[in-house]
């Protein structure tokens, strides 16, 4: 690793201490640009990174989502297109995101890791991709990207199933993605309660095996299914 792909790579940790999320992005895609050759904890920060700065502004988009509703519903057309203009600017930031994202995450990198674990990784995170794509139907990609996040989230899955314990974060953390995927965007709810309340089931057996410096990443994420099946529970 060169000395100025290092010094990003730790421009980038230290940018995530601080909440630095657009700047630790950028450092990740500047150093895997410099050289794809990745390793695990890169992997991980690059995609703090970007589903953080998603989820910043996939929040602000459904808030406007429901403020646009309402306006259009009060008949408040000015308004209601006022609110159209800003989620068009929110869908532009998504986009560029995605865009910088999907130039760094090809298959070059895939061809570049070797471990199991950063093959999970790989495919979750493209599984996310997709899954954000499809969610906010960018460049009129929907069903295309539903396709290929399903493909994702089922090679994450069945790399995790075939080589990880059910407490591995890891693996949690695509049973998490994949469920809200089957939920959110594909409105299959039996196969989302399935891939969840299975995922949680099984974790939860072994929890008590894991040492702390484990346990503690698993069963945040443990928390995170427990609360989105308590959420969808209360749907019903």
């Amino acid at each position: 690793m060169s000395v100025e792909r290092a010094a990003l790579v730790v421009k980038a940790a230290e940018a995530r201490k601080y909440g630095r999320y657009e700047e630790m992005f950028a450092s990740m895609v500047e150093a895997i640009r410099m050289d794809n050759h990745v390793v695990l904890e890169e992997m991980k920060l690059l995609s703090f990174a970007y589903k953080t700065l998603i989820a910043l502004r996939r929040a602000r988009w459904r808030n406007l989502s429901v403020s646009e509703q309402r306006a259009t519903a009060s008949g408040d057309v000015e308004r209601a297109e006022t609110i159209g203009k800003d989620k068009a600017q929110i869908q532009n930031e998504l986009l560029k995101i995605c865009q910088e994202f999907d130039g760094v995450f090809g298959d070059a990198l895939l061809r570049s890791v070797s471990s199991d674990e950063c093959h999970m990784l790989y495919y979750k995170m493209r599984g996310n991709y997709h899954r954000f794509m499809a969610e906010f139907s960018l460049a009129g990609t929907c069903q295309a990207s539903i396709d290929a996040a399903e493909q994702a989230y089922a090679h994450a899955t069945k790399i995790a199933r075939g080589n990880f314990p059910p407490t591995h974060a890891i693996r949690l953390h695509v049973a998490l993605n994949y469920s809200t995927f089957c939920y959110e965007i594909r409105s299959d709810h039996d196969r989302a309660f399935d891939i969840a309340e299975s995922a949680v089931e099984e974790a939860e057996a072994m929890m008590d095996k894991l040492p702390q410096e484990e346990y503690d990443e698993s069963i945040f994420i443990l928390k995170l299914l427990k609360d989105q099946l308590n959420v969808w529970h209360s749907t019903f």
